[in-house]
Protein backbone atom coordinates (compact mmCIF):
# COMPACT_ATOMS: atom_id res chain seq x y z
CA UNK A 1 0.00 0.00 0.00
CA UNK A 2 2.85 2.42 0.59
CA UNK A 3 4.21 2.06 -3.07
CA UNK A 4 0.56 2.80 -4.43
CA UNK A 5 -0.25 5.53 -2.01
CA UNK A 6 3.22 6.93 -1.96
CA UNK A 7 4.89 5.76 -4.35
CA UNK A 8 3.31 5.62 -7.12
CA UNK A 9 2.14 8.92 -7.26
CA UNK A 10 5.62 10.34 -6.61
CA UNK A 11 6.52 8.13 -9.39
CA UNK A 12 4.61 10.21 -11.74
CA UNK A 13 5.32 13.56 -10.91
CA UNK A 14 9.20 12.53 -11.41
CA UNK A 15 8.18 10.92 -14.42
CA UNK A 16 6.38 14.21 -15.81
CA UNK A 17 9.27 16.46 -14.43
CA UNK A 18 11.74 14.94 -16.50
CA UNK A 19 9.39 15.02 -19.26
CA UNK A 20 8.65 19.09 -19.20
CA UNK A 21 12.77 18.87 -18.08
CA UNK A 22 13.35 17.14 -21.41
CA UNK A 23 10.84 19.32 -23.52
CA UNK A 24 11.61 22.54 -22.40
CA UNK A 25 15.94 21.35 -23.38
CA UNK A 26 15.10 19.77 -26.45
CA UNK A 27 18.05 18.58 -28.02
CA UNK A 28 18.33 19.30 -31.54
CA UNK A 29 17.84 16.20 -33.74
CA UNK A 30 19.54 17.63 -36.56
CA UNK A 31 23.08 15.86 -38.09
CA UNK A 32 24.73 19.19 -37.15
CA UNK A 33 23.55 19.06 -33.32
CA UNK A 34 24.63 15.25 -33.40
CA UNK A 35 27.98 16.40 -34.70
CA UNK A 36 28.77 18.46 -31.80
CA UNK A 37 27.46 16.82 -29.29
CA UNK A 38 29.69 14.01 -30.60
CA UNK A 39 32.88 16.75 -30.82
CA UNK A 40 32.26 17.26 -27.39
CA UNK A 41 32.55 13.54 -26.37
CA UNK A 42 35.72 13.17 -28.63
CA UNK A 43 36.94 16.38 -26.50
CA UNK A 44 36.46 14.66 -22.65
CA UNK A 45 37.92 11.79 -24.51
CA UNK A 46 40.95 13.44 -25.20
CA UNK A 47 41.06 15.76 -22.03
CA UNK A 48 41.20 12.30 -20.10
CA UNK A 49 44.23 11.22 -22.22
CA UNK A 50 46.09 14.10 -20.75
CA UNK A 51 45.91 12.76 -17.35
CA UNK A 52 48.76 11.56 -15.17
CA UNK A 53 48.07 7.92 -16.59
CA UNK A 54 49.06 6.57 -12.66
CA UNK A 55 46.48 9.01 -11.43
CA UNK A 56 43.17 9.18 -14.35
CA UNK A 57 40.47 6.76 -13.59
CA UNK A 58 38.52 4.40 -16.16
CA UNK A 59 36.23 5.92 -18.23
CA UNK A 60 32.17 5.65 -18.12
CA UNK A 61 29.90 7.81 -19.25
CA UNK A 62 27.40 10.48 -16.84
CA UNK A 63 24.25 8.80 -17.19
CA UNK A 64 22.63 8.20 -13.98
CA UNK A 65 23.97 4.89 -12.67
CA UNK A 66 20.05 4.14 -11.71
CA UNK A 67 19.06 4.60 -15.30
CA UNK A 68 20.38 1.20 -16.71
CA UNK A 69 17.97 -1.52 -17.17
CA UNK A 70 19.85 -3.61 -15.40
CA UNK A 71 19.19 -4.98 -11.98
CA UNK A 72 21.98 -3.18 -10.40
CA UNK A 73 22.44 -0.20 -8.61
CA UNK A 74 25.60 1.47 -10.60
CA UNK A 75 27.85 3.85 -8.47
CA UNK A 76 30.35 5.99 -11.06
CA UNK A 77 32.33 8.05 -8.37
CA UNK A 78 35.35 5.94 -9.19
CA UNK A 79 35.18 6.65 -12.62
CA UNK A 80 36.07 9.67 -14.89
CA UNK A 81 32.14 10.47 -16.39
CA UNK A 82 32.27 11.71 -20.02
CA UNK A 83 29.52 13.70 -21.22
CA UNK A 84 26.72 11.27 -23.30
CA UNK A 85 23.75 11.71 -20.97
CA UNK A 86 21.91 13.88 -23.76
CA UNK A 87 22.51 12.02 -26.88
CA UNK A 88 18.95 10.90 -27.18
CA UNK A 89 18.10 12.07 -30.61
CA UNK A 90 16.25 10.40 -33.67
CA UNK A 91 18.31 11.06 -36.21
CA UNK A 92 15.96 10.23 -39.24
CA UNK A 93 14.83 7.04 -41.01
CA UNK A 94 16.00 5.61 -44.63
CA UNK A 95 12.56 4.43 -46.13
CA UNK A 96 14.87 3.09 -49.16
CA UNK A 97 17.48 1.13 -46.80
CA UNK A 98 14.87 0.31 -44.18
CA UNK A 99 16.58 1.67 -41.44
CA UNK A 100 16.39 4.22 -39.07
CA UNK A 101 19.56 6.42 -37.59
CA UNK A 102 19.61 7.03 -33.90
CA UNK A 103 21.29 8.70 -30.76
CA UNK A 104 22.11 5.30 -27.84
CA UNK A 105 20.08 7.56 -25.60
CA UNK A 106 16.76 6.43 -27.56
CA UNK A 107 14.34 4.54 -25.58
CA UNK A 108 11.81 1.81 -26.67
CA UNK A 109 9.02 3.66 -26.28
CA UNK A 110 10.66 6.76 -27.75
CA UNK A 111 11.36 5.31 -31.13
CA UNK A 112 7.93 3.23 -30.99
CA UNK A 113 5.86 5.54 -30.83
CA UNK A 114 8.22 7.63 -33.75
CA UNK A 115 7.76 4.37 -35.94
CA UNK A 116 4.79 3.08 -35.35
CA UNK A 117 2.83 6.75 -36.24
CA UNK A 118 5.13 6.02 -39.79
CA UNK A 119 3.70 2.98 -40.17
CA UNK A 120 7.48 1.26 -39.36
CA UNK A 121 8.73 -0.68 -36.19
CA UNK A 122 12.26 -2.15 -35.20
CA UNK A 123 12.97 -5.16 -36.46
CA UNK A 124 13.14 -6.16 -32.58
CA UNK A 125 11.18 -4.61 -30.17
CA UNK A 126 11.76 -4.71 -26.38
CA UNK A 127 8.50 -4.89 -24.42
CA UNK A 128 10.15 -2.36 -22.09
CA UNK A 129 9.84 1.51 -22.82
CA UNK A 130 12.32 2.71 -20.82
CA UNK A 131 15.20 0.49 -22.28
CA UNK A 132 17.11 2.58 -24.14
CA UNK A 133 18.72 1.12 -27.85
CA UNK A 134 21.98 1.81 -26.79
CA UNK A 135 21.69 -0.18 -24.16
CA UNK A 136 20.47 -3.07 -25.79
CA UNK A 137 22.41 -3.20 -28.51
CA UNK A 138 25.73 -3.37 -26.70
CA UNK A 139 24.14 -6.06 -24.16
CA UNK A 140 21.69 -7.63 -25.31
CA UNK A 141 17.52 -7.64 -26.13
CA UNK A 142 15.28 -10.56 -27.30
CA UNK A 143 11.66 -10.17 -28.60
CA UNK A 144 8.97 -12.15 -30.00
CA UNK A 145 9.98 -11.26 -33.61
CA UNK A 146 13.42 -12.55 -32.64
CA UNK A 147 13.10 -16.22 -34.21
CA UNK A 148 12.95 -14.62 -37.73
CA UNK A 149 15.27 -11.47 -36.57
CA UNK A 150 17.68 -12.35 -33.99
CA UNK A 151 18.93 -10.29 -30.83
CA UNK A 152 18.65 -6.36 -30.89
CA UNK A 153 22.19 -6.62 -31.96
CA UNK A 154 21.60 -8.62 -34.98
CA UNK A 155 19.55 -6.13 -36.55
CA UNK A 156 22.07 -3.05 -36.03
CA UNK A 157 23.59 -2.06 -39.61
CA UNK A 158 26.32 0.50 -38.06
CA UNK A 159 27.74 1.73 -34.91
CA UNK A 160 29.41 5.22 -34.75
CA UNK A 161 31.80 4.85 -31.73
CA UNK A 162 34.07 7.02 -30.05
CA UNK A 163 37.72 5.34 -29.41
CA UNK A 164 39.57 5.34 -26.43
CA UNK A 165 41.96 8.31 -28.02
CA UNK A 166 39.03 10.11 -29.04
CA UNK A 167 38.88 9.52 -32.53
CA UNK A 168 35.54 8.97 -34.17
CA UNK A 169 35.00 5.62 -36.29
CA UNK A 170 31.86 4.19 -38.08
CA UNK A 171 31.56 0.25 -37.61
CA UNK A 172 30.45 -1.81 -40.47
CA UNK A 173 30.92 -5.51 -40.93
CA UNK A 174 32.43 -4.81 -44.59
CA UNK A 175 35.12 -1.94 -43.65
CA UNK A 176 37.83 -2.24 -41.83
CA UNK A 177 36.78 -2.35 -38.46
CA UNK A 178 34.49 -5.07 -39.39
CA UNK A 179 35.86 -7.41 -36.52
CA UNK A 180 34.97 -4.44 -33.86
CA UNK A 181 31.65 -4.98 -35.30
CA UNK A 182 31.63 -8.53 -34.54
CA UNK A 183 32.76 -7.78 -31.01
CA UNK A 184 30.62 -4.72 -29.44
CA UNK A 185 26.96 -6.81 -29.08
CA UNK A 186 28.03 -7.84 -25.21
CA UNK A 187 30.66 -5.81 -24.59
CA UNK A 188 28.75 -3.16 -22.10
CA UNK A 189 31.12 -0.36 -23.51
CA UNK A 190 34.29 -1.71 -23.02
CA UNK A 191 35.75 -1.07 -26.44
CA UNK A 192 34.33 2.14 -26.98
CA UNK A 193 31.86 4.92 -26.52
CA UNK A 194 28.83 4.33 -28.57
CA UNK A 195 27.64 7.74 -29.96
CA UNK A 196 25.14 6.63 -32.71
CA UNK A 197 23.41 3.93 -34.52
CA UNK A 198 21.70 2.22 -37.53
CA UNK A 199 18.91 -0.24 -37.25
CA UNK A 200 16.95 -2.42 -39.31
CA UNK A 201 13.17 -1.81 -39.52
CA UNK A 202 10.22 -3.33 -40.95
CA UNK A 203 6.36 -2.58 -41.75
CA UNK A 204 4.11 -2.28 -39.12
CA UNK A 205 0.67 -2.59 -40.16
CA UNK A 206 -2.40 -0.79 -37.75
CA UNK A 207 -3.16 -4.59 -35.71
CA UNK A 208 -1.77 -7.99 -34.59
CA UNK A 209 -3.93 -10.80 -35.12
CA UNK A 210 -3.39 -12.85 -32.03
CA UNK A 211 -4.03 -16.87 -31.73
CA UNK A 212 -3.74 -18.24 -28.42
CA UNK A 213 -3.74 -22.33 -27.59
CA UNK A 214 -3.70 -23.32 -24.30
CA UNK A 215 -1.61 -26.34 -23.84
CA UNK A 216 -2.27 -29.07 -21.22
CA UNK A 217 0.96 -30.88 -20.80
CA UNK A 218 4.22 -30.78 -20.80
CA UNK A 219 4.55 -33.01 -23.50
CA UNK A 220 1.96 -31.18 -25.20
CA UNK A 221 3.25 -27.26 -25.22
CA UNK A 222 7.20 -28.44 -25.91
CA UNK A 223 6.14 -30.39 -29.21
CA UNK A 224 3.69 -27.72 -30.36
CA UNK A 225 6.00 -24.78 -29.57
CA UNK A 226 9.26 -26.26 -31.56
CA UNK A 227 6.28 -27.42 -34.32
CA UNK A 228 5.29 -24.38 -34.86
CA UNK A 229 8.94 -22.33 -34.73
CA UNK A 230 9.84 -24.71 -37.08
CA UNK A 231 7.85 -24.69 -39.77
CA UNK A 232 8.53 -23.11 -43.13
CA UNK A 233 5.82 -19.86 -42.38
CA UNK A 234 6.48 -19.44 -38.49
CA UNK A 235 4.29 -16.34 -37.47
CA UNK A 236 5.73 -12.98 -37.23
CA UNK A 237 5.32 -12.99 -33.48
CA UNK A 238 5.92 -16.10 -31.78
CA UNK A 239 5.90 -16.02 -27.32
CA UNK A 240 4.84 -19.07 -25.18
CA UNK A 241 3.81 -17.71 -21.44
CA UNK A 242 3.89 -20.96 -18.18
CA UNK A 243 1.89 -21.32 -15.90
CA UNK A 244 3.22 -24.90 -14.38
CA UNK A 245 4.83 -27.50 -15.14
CA UNK A 246 1.66 -28.72 -17.37
CA UNK A 247 -0.29 -25.72 -18.35
CA UNK A 248 0.82 -23.36 -21.01
CA UNK A 249 -0.31 -20.23 -23.85
CA UNK A 250 1.40 -20.32 -26.98
CA UNK A 251 0.41 -16.83 -28.98
CA UNK A 252 1.01 -16.77 -32.40
CA UNK A 253 0.92 -13.37 -33.77
CA UNK A 254 0.68 -11.72 -37.68
CA UNK A 255 0.78 -8.29 -38.63
CA UNK A 256 -2.57 -7.06 -40.45
CA UNK A 257 -3.46 -3.43 -41.62
CA UNK A 258 -6.76 -1.77 -40.86
CA UNK A 259 -8.38 -2.90 -44.26
CA UNK A 260 -8.31 -6.24 -43.87
CA UNK A 261 -8.97 -5.76 -40.08
CA UNK A 262 -12.05 -4.01 -40.85
CA UNK A 263 -13.16 -6.62 -43.20
CA UNK A 264 -12.20 -9.78 -40.68
CA UNK A 265 -14.44 -8.02 -38.03
CA UNK A 266 -17.38 -7.34 -40.66
CA UNK A 267 -17.44 -11.23 -41.48
CA UNK A 268 -17.18 -12.10 -37.49
CA UNK A 269 -18.89 -9.60 -35.19
CA UNK A 270 -17.56 -11.77 -32.05
CA UNK A 271 -13.96 -11.08 -32.71
CA UNK A 272 -12.74 -9.00 -30.01
CA UNK A 273 -10.26 -6.40 -30.17
CA UNK A 274 -7.96 -6.05 -27.13
CA UNK A 275 -6.90 -2.95 -26.10
CA UNK A 276 -3.99 -4.60 -24.03
CA UNK A 277 -2.25 -1.22 -23.14
CA UNK A 278 -5.22 0.70 -21.90
CA UNK A 279 -4.60 1.37 -18.10
CA UNK A 280 -7.04 -0.15 -17.01
CA UNK A 281 -6.53 -3.72 -18.74
CA UNK A 282 -5.59 -6.69 -17.11
CA UNK A 283 -1.73 -7.54 -17.11
CA UNK A 284 -1.54 -9.21 -20.11
CA UNK A 285 0.09 -12.01 -18.62
CA UNK A 286 -2.75 -12.54 -16.21
CA UNK A 287 -5.44 -11.90 -19.42
CA UNK A 288 -3.50 -14.99 -21.18
CA UNK A 289 -3.84 -17.03 -18.09
CA UNK A 290 -7.58 -17.29 -18.55
CA UNK A 291 -7.35 -18.67 -21.96
CA UNK A 292 -6.42 -21.97 -19.92
CA UNK A 293 -10.18 -22.06 -19.02
CA UNK A 294 -11.30 -22.60 -23.15
CA UNK A 295 -11.23 -26.15 -24.84
CA UNK A 296 -10.34 -24.29 -28.13
CA UNK A 297 -7.86 -21.49 -29.12
CA UNK A 298 -8.66 -17.79 -28.75
CA UNK A 299 -8.27 -15.40 -32.01
CA UNK A 300 -8.23 -11.50 -31.24
CA UNK A 301 -6.81 -8.27 -32.14
CA UNK A 302 -4.55 -5.86 -30.82
CA UNK A 303 -3.63 -2.88 -31.60
CA UNK A 304 0.13 -2.80 -32.73
CA UNK A 305 1.44 -0.41 -30.12
CA UNK A 306 -0.68 -1.85 -27.62
CA UNK A 307 1.09 -5.59 -28.94
CA UNK A 308 3.98 -4.02 -28.79
CA UNK A 309 4.25 -2.82 -25.57
CA UNK A 310 1.84 -5.60 -23.87
CA UNK A 311 4.43 -6.66 -20.90
CA UNK A 312 5.04 -2.96 -20.04
CA UNK A 313 2.41 -1.69 -17.70
CA UNK A 314 3.35 -5.11 -15.21
CA UNK A 315 7.13 -4.56 -15.57
CA UNK A 316 7.47 -8.16 -17.79
CA UNK A 317 5.34 -10.13 -15.01
CA UNK A 318 7.04 -8.57 -11.99
CA UNK A 319 4.29 -5.83 -10.94
CA UNK A 320 3.35 -8.23 -8.22
CA UNK A 321 5.93 -8.89 -5.98
CA UNK A 322 6.31 -4.52 -5.68
CA UNK A 323 1.95 -4.03 -5.95
CA UNK A 324 0.05 -7.50 -5.14
CA UNK A 325 -2.98 -5.92 -5.74
CA UNK A 326 -2.01 -4.03 -8.85
CA UNK A 327 -3.77 -6.60 -11.19
CA UNK A 328 -7.24 -6.15 -9.24
CA UNK A 329 -9.95 -4.18 -10.50
CA UNK A 330 -10.50 -1.56 -8.39
CA UNK A 331 -6.58 -0.49 -8.41
CA UNK A 332 -6.55 -0.94 -12.27
CA UNK A 333 -9.57 1.63 -12.93
CA UNK A 334 -9.04 3.98 -10.29
CA UNK A 335 -4.78 4.07 -10.27
CA UNK A 336 -3.68 1.57 -13.13
CA UNK A 337 -2.97 5.10 -15.26
CA UNK A 338 -0.15 5.70 -12.95
CA UNK A 339 1.80 2.63 -14.00
CA UNK A 340 4.58 1.32 -14.62
CA UNK A 341 6.23 2.86 -11.84
CA UNK A 342 9.36 5.10 -13.22
CA UNK A 343 11.86 2.40 -12.04
CA UNK A 344 15.13 5.36 -11.98
CA UNK A 345 12.94 6.47 -8.93
CA UNK A 346 12.32 2.82 -7.49
CA UNK A 347 16.35 2.08 -7.69
CA UNK A 348 17.08 5.27 -5.99
CA UNK A 349 15.03 4.67 -3.06
CA UNK A 350 16.56 1.08 -2.95
CA UNK A 351 17.59 0.30 0.70
CA UNK A 352 21.11 -2.12 1.39
CA UNK A 353 18.44 -3.90 3.17
CA UNK A 354 16.33 -3.64 0.34
CA UNK A 355 19.03 -4.97 -2.53
CA UNK A 356 19.92 -8.03 0.19
CA UNK A 357 16.27 -9.29 -0.40
CA UNK A 358 16.03 -8.86 -3.99
CA UNK A 359 19.34 -11.45 -4.46
CA UNK A 360 18.64 -13.70 -1.37
CA UNK A 361 14.53 -13.64 -1.53
CA UNK A 362 13.91 -13.44 -5.09
CA UNK A 363 14.59 -14.87 -8.42
CA UNK A 364 15.37 -12.48 -11.65
CA UNK A 365 16.84 -14.59 -14.43
CA UNK A 366 17.06 -14.62 -17.90
CA UNK A 367 18.31 -17.46 -20.21
CA UNK A 368 18.68 -18.67 -23.49
CA UNK A 369 19.66 -21.98 -24.61
CA UNK A 370 19.35 -24.64 -27.91
CA UNK A 371 15.98 -24.57 -28.13
CA UNK A 372 15.64 -29.05 -27.93
CA UNK A 373 16.71 -28.94 -24.40
CA UNK A 374 13.35 -26.68 -23.47
CA UNK A 375 11.91 -29.75 -21.55
CA UNK A 376 15.14 -30.33 -19.53
CA UNK A 377 15.12 -26.47 -18.89
CA UNK A 378 11.71 -26.20 -17.70
CA UNK A 379 12.62 -29.77 -15.70
CA UNK A 380 15.06 -27.79 -14.02
CA UNK A 381 13.59 -24.75 -13.70
CA UNK A 382 10.73 -26.16 -11.66
CA UNK A 383 13.31 -28.44 -9.56
CA UNK A 384 15.20 -25.17 -8.30
CA UNK A 385 12.57 -23.02 -7.83
CA UNK A 386 9.21 -23.78 -9.20
CA UNK A 387 8.26 -20.17 -9.96
CA UNK A 388 5.70 -19.65 -11.88
CA UNK A 389 4.59 -17.85 -15.03
CA UNK A 390 7.83 -18.61 -16.72
CA UNK A 391 8.25 -16.28 -19.74
CA UNK A 392 9.32 -18.60 -23.02
CA UNK A 393 10.68 -16.15 -26.27
CA UNK A 394 12.12 -17.94 -29.36
CA UNK A 395 15.08 -16.73 -31.01
CA UNK A 396 17.59 -17.11 -33.59
CA UNK A 397 20.88 -16.97 -32.65
CA UNK A 398 23.65 -16.44 -34.65
CA UNK A 399 27.36 -17.15 -34.54
CA UNK A 400 29.84 -14.47 -35.97
CA UNK A 401 32.52 -15.46 -33.41
CA UNK A 402 31.71 -12.64 -30.99
CA UNK A 403 30.72 -13.69 -27.40
CA UNK A 404 27.77 -16.04 -28.27
CA UNK A 405 29.06 -18.96 -30.19
CA UNK A 406 27.50 -22.35 -31.31
CA UNK A 407 28.46 -25.33 -30.24
CA UNK A 408 28.21 -28.47 -32.52
CA UNK A 409 27.17 -31.96 -32.10
CA UNK A 410 29.76 -32.62 -29.03
CA UNK A 411 29.48 -29.77 -27.49
CA UNK A 412 32.63 -28.00 -28.62
CA UNK A 413 32.78 -24.25 -29.62
CA UNK A 414 33.21 -24.53 -33.65
CA UNK A 415 36.28 -22.42 -34.67
CA UNK A 416 35.02 -19.08 -36.33
CA UNK A 417 36.19 -19.48 -40.23
CA UNK A 418 34.27 -16.28 -41.66
CA UNK A 419 30.61 -18.08 -42.22
CA UNK A 420 27.74 -16.60 -40.26
CA UNK A 421 26.00 -19.58 -38.53
CA UNK A 422 22.42 -20.14 -36.26
CA UNK A 423 20.78 -22.06 -34.41
CA UNK A 424 17.53 -21.92 -32.66
CA UNK A 425 17.45 -21.22 -29.12
CA UNK A 426 14.37 -20.02 -26.48
CA UNK A 427 14.76 -17.87 -23.72
CA UNK A 428 13.22 -18.42 -20.17
CA UNK A 429 12.37 -15.81 -18.10
CA UNK A 430 11.86 -16.30 -13.93
CA UNK A 431 10.54 -13.62 -12.42
CA UNK A 432 9.86 -13.94 -8.85
CA UNK A 433 10.06 -15.88 -5.17
CA UNK A 434 11.49 -19.67 -4.82
CA UNK A 435 8.39 -22.02 -3.36
CA UNK A 436 10.66 -22.68 -0.46
CA UNK A 437 10.65 -18.81 0.48
CA UNK A 438 6.83 -18.85 -0.17
CA UNK A 439 6.66 -21.38 2.09
CA UNK A 440 8.60 -19.97 4.76
CA UNK A 441 11.67 -22.31 4.86
CA UNK A 442 15.18 -21.51 4.75
CA UNK A 443 16.59 -21.63 0.81
CA UNK A 444 19.97 -21.51 -0.99
CA UNK A 445 19.09 -19.19 -3.44
CA UNK A 446 22.50 -18.14 -4.43
CA UNK A 447 23.43 -21.76 -4.63
CA UNK A 448 20.19 -22.39 -6.12
CA UNK A 449 21.26 -19.48 -9.25
CA UNK A 450 24.62 -20.88 -9.41
CA UNK A 451 23.37 -24.37 -10.15
CA UNK A 452 20.46 -22.49 -12.98
CA UNK A 453 23.68 -20.98 -14.41
CA UNK A 454 25.87 -24.18 -14.39
CA UNK A 455 23.05 -25.70 -16.54
CA UNK A 456 22.76 -23.07 -18.66
CA UNK A 457 26.75 -22.94 -19.78
CA UNK A 458 26.22 -26.84 -19.46
CA UNK A 459 23.44 -27.00 -22.50
CA UNK A 460 25.86 -24.26 -24.73
CA UNK A 461 23.04 -21.50 -23.39
CA UNK A 462 23.83 -17.56 -22.30
CA UNK A 463 22.54 -15.91 -19.31
CA UNK A 464 21.08 -12.11 -19.84
CA UNK A 465 23.89 -9.54 -18.48
CA UNK A 466 20.71 -7.08 -16.72
CA UNK A 467 20.61 -10.29 -14.52
CA UNK A 468 22.80 -10.78 -11.45
CA UNK A 469 24.84 -13.59 -12.07
CA UNK A 470 26.94 -15.41 -9.54
CA UNK A 471 29.44 -17.25 -11.97
CA UNK A 472 32.99 -16.60 -11.47
CA UNK A 473 35.33 -14.44 -13.96
CA UNK A 474 36.37 -18.05 -15.37
CA UNK A 475 32.57 -19.11 -15.57
CA UNK A 476 31.30 -16.28 -17.42
CA UNK A 477 34.07 -16.56 -19.98
CA UNK A 478 33.29 -20.12 -20.33
CA UNK A 479 29.73 -18.66 -20.79
CA UNK A 480 30.61 -16.23 -23.22
CA UNK A 481 33.84 -16.58 -25.59
CA UNK A 482 35.78 -13.66 -24.90
CA UNK A 483 38.47 -13.95 -27.14
CA UNK A 484 37.86 -11.76 -29.52
CA UNK A 485 36.70 -9.10 -27.25
CA UNK A 486 40.77 -9.44 -25.65
CA UNK A 487 42.02 -8.84 -29.24
CA UNK A 488 39.86 -5.63 -30.08
CA UNK A 489 40.94 -4.27 -26.32
CA UNK A 490 44.27 -4.54 -27.14
CA UNK A 491 43.80 -3.35 -30.75
CA UNK A 492 41.97 -0.31 -29.68
CA UNK A 493 43.98 -0.19 -26.71
CA UNK A 494 41.03 -0.15 -24.06
CA UNK A 495 42.74 -1.92 -21.01
CA UNK A 496 43.12 1.01 -18.40
CA UNK A 497 40.11 3.09 -20.24
CA UNK A 498 37.54 1.07 -19.52
CA UNK A 499 36.39 -1.67 -16.90
CA UNK A 500 36.26 -5.36 -18.03
CA UNK A 501 32.76 -6.58 -19.07
CA UNK A 502 32.84 -8.87 -16.04
CA UNK A 503 33.53 -5.91 -13.69
CA UNK A 504 30.46 -4.07 -15.18
CA UNK A 505 28.13 -6.97 -14.54
CA UNK A 506 28.75 -8.27 -11.52
CA UNK A 507 26.68 -7.35 -8.42
CA UNK A 508 27.22 -4.20 -6.89
CA UNK A 509 27.05 -6.28 -3.15
CA UNK A 510 29.12 -8.99 -1.77
CA UNK A 511 27.45 -12.18 -3.03
CA UNK A 512 30.11 -14.09 -2.40
CA UNK A 513 29.75 -13.76 1.66
CA UNK A 514 25.78 -14.72 1.11
CA UNK A 515 27.37 -18.22 -0.57
CA UNK A 516 29.39 -18.50 2.48
CA UNK A 517 26.71 -18.35 4.49
CA UNK A 518 24.16 -20.55 2.81
CA UNK A 519 27.04 -23.12 2.87
CA UNK A 520 26.12 -23.04 6.94
CA UNK A 521 22.71 -23.77 6.84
Amino acid sequence: YLVAGVILPASLVYTKYHQLKSKLNSIDDSLDGHKKRVERVKEDVKAWNKLDPDSRKPMRTNRDGNASHSVRTTSKEAAHQVRLHDLSAILGVDEKKMTIRIEPGVTVGQITKYLTSRGYQLEATLEMEDATLGGLVMATGMTTHSHICGLTNDTVVSFDLVTSYGDDIHVTTDNEHSDLFRALPWSHGTLGFLVGLELKISAAPEYVKMKYTPLYSQQAYNSRYLQVLNSETPPFFLEMIIFSKDLAVLMEGDLVSTKDYNSEIAKNTELKTNKAGAASAEWFFKYVEKVLDRDSPLIEYIPIYDYLMRHDRSMCMTMGTVIPFGNSGWFRHTMGWMTPPNMVMLKSLRRPEDRETSIRKQVWQDAAFPAETLTETVQKSHDLFEIYPLLCYPCKVYDNGGMIRIRDENGNKVPYDGKKRSKMFLNLGIYGIPKDIREGKEFKTVHAVREWEKHIRDVGGFQHTYCDSFQTEEEFEEMFDHSLWYKMRERYDCDGAFKSIYEKTRPEVDVWKWLKEEETW
